[in-house]
């Protein structure tokens, strides 16, 4: 007999969206606020097709949702969806695309993701666990993961080269999260860990020991990061004790996907106490924020018209007060910012002077050229010879 009060005792105590489906069709749903379509049934729609009695699914966004099926039935239960991420407009329009809906819904859709609190995936298929157990009495049976490549016997028996996924992620990554670190760019770094996750790079396996490849690779990152980090002005005292957690997580954990979510939670962390530290030093409430704005829209045009709209504030008063808190002006400001990461990325890429001045949002090369060495005292030339 099909437990459901069970199940609405663990939506309550989980917050999770949780759908009871027969042939198709909902029969029971537990969720704090509508939306229709739930994402959930979209993102598990491939794995109903397979004969996993319990699985979950993992969007590039890293939404997921999971499944247990009732024994001897068409029954299944969705659970989902869930992050461990904040939401933001970005991932949300994402998904919302995906499953093709309009971009109008977005408001409403991000909204109802918020009523759904934040889950990591361990405890997350804890959590399916739960529900196999209420539903059919099983306790030792394990999630399958059916969206991406999973470490299993097949995997372990292989021999993947690593040099293609460590030069990918070394040469490529290091710069790039890097400078996300160091300048406190949060959304940026996300972005980044986006990409890694589209990527089409096979997983850093040696045969036999793949989960202890797949931590050394992270556990190398932290060197990296912490370095980082120092450069972004943090203590030595946080880098050294922020290094030390996270090592003795990644070797705590024991799965790919625990180790990916420690990494992505490791980045985030890293870049978010970066920000903290760099946009609260001697600057106004009004300045810290369009600091962090500058920096989240680094690679566009950023104009002070561009600015007052996404503060929903008069352009003439956000100039005037940005003024008289810094004793700059706003396009002085951005364009200090810009060519900062200009120069990393003189010193760091093999981008061309005018790729890099379109990277930047800049209207026109010598325009970048002259901001350049109006900042620097060189010009853009100049800067990566001496470099």
């Amino acid at each position: 007999m099909l437990n459901i009060q069970a199940v609405e005792v663990l939506h309550e105590l989980s917050g999770l969206p949780i759908q009871i489906m027969e042939n198709d069709k909902i029969i029971h749903l537990f969720e704090n606020k509508n939306f229709s379509p739930n994402p959930a049934y979209f993102i598990m729609k491939a794995a109903l097709g397979t004969l996993h009695p319990v699985c979950h699914t993992i969007t590039s966004e890293y939404y997921y949702a999971g499944m247990v099926r009732v024994n001897d039935s068409n029954i299944v239960t969705i659970i989902g969806p869930a992050t461990s991420l904040e939401h933001d407009r970005k991932r949300a329009g994402t998904l919302l695309s995906a499953m093709g809906q309009s971009s109008s819904k977005l408001p409403d859709f991000l909204n109802w993701l918020n009523t759904i609190p934040s889950i990591e995936m361990m405890r997350f298929k804890s959590t399916l666990r739960m529900i196999d157990f209420l539903l059919n009495g099983e306790c030792n049976r394990e999630s399958v993961d059916t969206s991406y490549m999973p470490v299993d016997k097949k995997v372990l028996d292989s021999h993947i080269d690593l040099t293609s996924f460590e030069k990918y992620h070394h040469n490529k990554f290091e710069n790039e999260l890097s400078a996300c670190i160091e300048f406190g760019r949060v959304e940026q770094a996300k972005d980044l860990l986006m990409i890694s996750r589209n990527s089409k790079l096979k997983l850093p396996v040696r045969a036999k020991d793949a989960i202890r490849s797949i931590k050394n690779t992270y556990m190398y990152s932290t060197g990296i990061l912490s370095r980082a980090a120092a450069r972004g002005g943090l203590s030595a005292d946080v880098v050294n004790s922020l290094s030390d957690y996270y090592l003795y997580k990644f070797e705590t954990l024991n799965d790919y996907h625990s180790l990916y979510e420690m990494f992505i939670n490791k980045v985030i962390d890293f870049a978010q106490r970066v920000s903290d530290h760099r946009y609260s030093l001697n600057q106004s409430p009004l300045a810290r924020k369009i600091s962090k704005l500058v920096g989240s829209h680094m690679y566009e045009k950023i104009t002070p018209s561009m600015l007052s709209k996404k503060l929903d504030m008069d352009v003439s008063y956000l100039c005037r007060r940005f003024k008289a808190d810094t004793g700059k002006t706003i396009s002085t400001y951005v364009n200090e910012v810009k060519i900062l990461e200009a120069q990393r990325l003189l010193k760091n890429s093999e981008l061309s002077i005018f790729e890099i001045s379109e990277r930047l949002g800049f209207s026109a090369q010598n325009y970048f050229q002259s901001v350049f060495k109006k900042i620097t005292g060189l010009t853009p030339v100049e800067f990566r010879n001496a470099n």
